[in-house]
């Protein structure tokens, strides 16, 4: 706003009083963009990581339920249930059966795909019997153990008993050999897996099932609570 005054000599003196307002109105508008940029940066820094955390999720999709022909698939449950009651209870053996055929082929001697010479089959025994692993270990300070109850065995007596122990993991290798073997010669241990084949003289695949890496404290007591 501008103003007029008359000095002592009559002269006319104008006060120009707009500048000032300008100045301290541009100081305002920046004050204020200062104080509303650390908002904005904020906001920022949110919508980047939403919009990131958003695109990670889009790629982690669902496997989708339905098949190829637009029928809606359920979900598929194990064939042997956990608490399945088995003959081992029994005091019985476990084995396993490993059949490898060529291509074609089928192990049944009933099927007429059927051909001795195409098959491999080997079989182990998964249950062992040992001596009842006993606790005898005892929290000095609770007078507990840890133990579980198979192993908390008081009476002398069964605690010398063998019972049947089994482990679930049988690794089955299949070893590629194209040396010459000659009947009677094959070096040990080597010939306790080897089977020679007398129309053709020509020996089987060899067929390993490797329980070497069963550590003897792995093996689990066969009893009421076995699945």
């Amino acid at each position: 706003m501008a103003t007029e005054e008359r000095n002592a000599n009559g002269e006319i003196a104008t006060n120009d009083a707009t500048a000032p307002a300008e100045n301290g109105q541009g100081e305002n508008q920046q004050q204020q963009q200062q104080q509303e940029s650390p908002w904005k940066g904020i906001l920022f820094r949110i919508f980047i990581f939403w919009f990131v955390t958003n695109l990670f999720r889009g790629k982690q999709q669902q496997p989708s339920s339905d098949s190829p022909s637009g029928m809606s698939l359920k979900p598929a449950t194990n064939l042997f249930n956990t608490n399945q009651k088995m003959n081992l209870m029994n005091n019985g053996s476990l084995y396993a059966h490993v059949y490898i055929t060529k291509i074609g082929k089928n192990p049944n001697p009933a099927s007429p795909k059927f051909d001795k010479r195409a098959v491999v089959y080997r079989s182990k025994m998964l249950t062992v019997y040992k001596k009842r692993r006993v606790s005898k270990t005892v929290n000095l300070l609770y007078g507990s153990t840890k133990a579980p109850p198979e192993q908390q065995i008081k009476d002398p007596k069964k605690e010398q008993e063998i019972i049947n122990y089994w482990h679930p993991n049988l690794t089955i290798n299949m070893m590629d050999d194209q040396t010459p073997w000659t009947p009677g010669s094959v070096p040990p241990p080597m010939d306790e897996f080897i089977e020679f084949d007398n129309v053709t003289s020509k020996y089987y695949p060899l067929l390993y099932l490797n329980t070497y890496w069963n550590l003897g404290s792995e093996y689990m007591p066969i009893n009421e609570t076995t699945p």
